[in-house]
């Protein structure tokens, strides 16, 4: 209707724009009053752009700049400031704004409430499930406290009658268990027979240790509560689990099996040797005693913790481990023809000594010593086996004795390494002056010939003239030639220490004796009508002075292959130092 008004902002909501005055009244304070149709109008045409006019003149114009002009020249006579116009499309802008802001929270608003009814509808249709259950469950209770009201006079038969099947429930149990005994036990014996070719050899044992833990208990428990049944009892028990005893047996070898193969297991399966070492612990550690001798006539007695039992077993199989091993190579070295072949045997072992370090000691627990459990044993076996070699010395080679006296220096080295000492075996420093005492005498045979060859030549040989006109003899060169030949290709071959020092010996012989020939030979000279004779032989002057000019031919070389022996020998102790400084 025309005569409806619409309240319009303040000065403040538009942005400046005044109200005008005269159209303030008590009721709309802040507003002014302005015809409601025609602002629509004037407002609809400029905010939309639509072809709208106020009379039958402005309806027939199109043009939007004219609308929006006449818009403004009617909405000035109203406005206290005209000139405010022009911040309409601000005000436009804001209306705008807002009227998306408040969809935005009136679409929230509703979405929200929504959400909360229907999260209530489905509360409440839970409540409503939940109420039906709780009056079925109280009606049910209802239902059971007439029937137990009705059952109270028979509470004593429906106790006996309660406590009658528990017991038939674990009769039961106990009965199928007892039948599959046998079943578990075959099955137990396979597992351990095929373990060898299974990738999971070293869990399986773990696993069938723990099974036969098991049924190792159900029989000690049947056996102590049938203490008060009759004898035909305990009969059906030791007919029953007879077989435990072969599962027992099988896995005890299965132990023992790879406590004897210690050096490969340590090296390919590490981790089945140390559950095999787990078994004996647990076994040690436990009351209940898997490895025992049982039978039905002997009085069940309980187990001892950490009694040792499997611990001192075990050593047991790994001594009779080391000792089968042993004798094995002294077979193998008796054998044996050739001294290279004896040597690589001990060589052998002493690769063992080597993996026992590196890999055994990782797999065996600390209290075993097992470093010190091969040493030892490996050690009394060296010393036996090369003093059983020493006293064949005579069927011996030369370079057989140089040999082995040479591999018994280089294992008294090793031994000092592994043990981390100083010290080594006596026997063994014995064996090796007896090698070389033994290497003396073989080759004091060998060369006292060509020495007392060369000694020979140079008494028939006629004085050699050096271009100076020096007279001298071939015997020191020869002489000299010989003895460092022989030493240095014994040094070559099998080092120094006290062998070599025994070769240095019997050089120091040699020359006395070769000295010893020549002083005799000089002591025939004699001069007979101004000739001289030696040995009864003439001789010219020129040999006699040959010979004494070779004389110091033969000191010089001899101080000097003193220096040379002394000094390829440094490597020996202090004393065998000292021998050869008298040598």
């Amino acid at each position: 209707p025309a005569h409806h008004h619409l309240l319009l902002p303040t000065d403040d909501f538009l942005g400046g724009l005044p109200s005008p005055a005269p159209q303030l009244s008590r009721s709309t304070r802040g507003a002014v009053e302005v015809p409601y149709t025609k602002l629509v109008i004037m407002l609809s045409s400029t905010m939309t752009g639509a072809s709208f006019s106020y009379s039958s003149q402005t309806r027939e114009v199109d043009d939007d700049e004219k609308i929006e002009r006449k818009a403004i020249e009617l909405l000035q006579p109203s406005l206290a400031h005209p000139q405010q116009l022009i911040h309409l499309q601000k005000v436009k802008e804001d209306y705008q704004r807002l009227y998306d802001a408040s969809n935005s929270q009136l679409r929230s608003l509703v979405q929200t409430t929504n959400d909360d009814l229907r999260f209530a509808f489905e509360q409440i249709r839970d409540c409503v499930s939940l109420m039906k259950i709780c009056r079925d469950n109280f009606q049910e209770v209802d239902r059971l406290g007439q029937v137990t009201k009705g059952l109270l006079p028979e509470h004593e038969n429906i106790r006996k009658y309660s406590v009658a099947r528990k017991n038939m429930k674990t009769t039961w149990n106990i009965i199928e268990r007892f039948r599959q005994t046998a079943k578990k036990a075959e099955t137990l014996i396979e597992t351990i027979k095929h373990m060898g070719s299974s990738r999971d050899h070293d869990r399986m044992i773990e696993g069938v240790y723990r099974q036969l833990r098991d049924l190792v208990i159900f029989r000690n428990q049947l056996w102590r509560e049938g203490e008060n049944y009759a004898s035909e009892f305990r009969t059906l028990i030791q007919k029953n689990f007879e077989v435990l005893n072969q599962v027992q047996q099988e896995l005890n070898d299965a132990l023992e099996h790879n406590i004897h193969n210690t050096l490969i297991l340590c090296q390919e399966d590490p981790t089945t040797m140390v559950y095999t070492h787990k078994i004996i612990e647990y076994e040690d550690r436990a009351k209940t005693k898997v490895f025992t001798d049982w039978s039905v006539e002997d009085e069940y007695k309980p187990g001892q913790k950490n009694d040792g039992v499997m611990f001192a077993r075990g050593k047991t199989w790994l001594e009779a481990s080391i000792t089968s091993t042993l004798e094995e190579k002294t077979k193998e070295i008796a054998a044996s023809d050739s001294m290279e072949e004896k040597i690589q045997i001990l060589n052998g072992l002493v690769r063992e000594l080597y993996i026992v370090q590196k890999s055994v000691a990782l797999c065996y627990p600390r209290k075993w010593k097992v470093i010190r459990f091969y040493q030892k044993r490996y050690r009394s076996w060296f010393v036996a086996t090369i003093t059983s070699l020493t006293e064949t010395t005579t069927e011996m080679s030369h370079g057989d004795v140089l040999k082995l006296a040479n591999w018994i220096q280089n294992f008294e080295k090793i031994l000092m390494r592994l043990q981390n000492t100083r010290q080594v075996p006596p026997e063994l420093k014995e064996a090796v002056m007896i090698l070389g005492e033994s290497y003396k005498v073989k080759s004091q045979d060998t060369l006292t010939g060509p020495v007392l060859k060369v000694f020979t030549t140079i008494k028939n040989d006629e004085p050699n003239k050096k271009d100076n006109g020096k007279l001298n003899t071939f015997g020191p060169r020869d002489l000299f030639s010989l003895i460092n030949n022989h030493f240095s290709s014994a040094k070559k071959k099998y080092g120094s220490g006290e062998a070599m020092i025994e070769i240095a010996k019997l050089y120091g012989t040699l020359l006395n004796k070769y000295q010893s020939k020549m002083i005799e030979y000089l002591h025939t000279l004699y001069i007979d009508d101004e000739k001289m004779f030696l040995e009864g032989k003439h001789k010219s002057e020129e040999f006699l002075v040959a010979w004494i000019s070779s004389g110091m031919r033969y000191e010089e070389i001899t101080d000097r292959l003193h220096h040379t022996i002394v000094s390829k020998l440094h490597g020996s102790s202090s004393s065998s130092s000292s021998n050869n400084n008298n040598t």
